[in-house]
């Protein structure tokens, strides 16, 4: 299983780089839903929802299940379905409150840092062959 990273653990929006729920959106997009009975519009769907109602430091938000059905246009066991499948797929982690809406967090894969190799390395190897 691959490293998660939730919008808790991210890094700062740098300048020249897409934000996080943004990134997250662009990952959604290029996913399907696994075995769970919910069409992939409905997934994305659900997840463009909660992704609207995400604050931007943390990607957390607690739609009730109602308003993430209403706002996808789908039916509220659809919603539900939809949910599990993003949990599923690793986009999504669901906290259930006591008494309380669900909290959702959307879920970053870890990217790994690019390392820069400096130029005077590569000078020095093209030199010695």
């Amino acid at each position: 299983m691959s490293e998660q990273l939730s919008f808790e653990d991210a890094r700062p929006h740098v300048a020249g780089e897409l934000p996080p729920v943004m990134r997250w959106r662009k990952l959604l997009v290029r996913s399907v839903p696994g075995e769970c009975p919910v069409s992939t519009s409905a997934f994305r769907g659900v997840g463009a929802v909660l992704a609207n109602h995400a604050d931007r430091q943390g990607g957390s938000c607690f739609p009730s299940i109602e308003t993430i059905a209403a706002e996808a246009g789908v039916s509220r066991r659809t919603a539900l379905y939809a949910t599990a499948a993003l949990e599923e797929a690793g986009l999504l982690y669901r906290r259930r409150r006591r008494r309380s809406s669900t909290s959702y967090v959307l879920v970053l894969p870890v990217e790994k840092p690019v390392q820069k190799v400096p130029s005077e390395s590569l000078e020095v190897q093209a030199e010695a062959s």
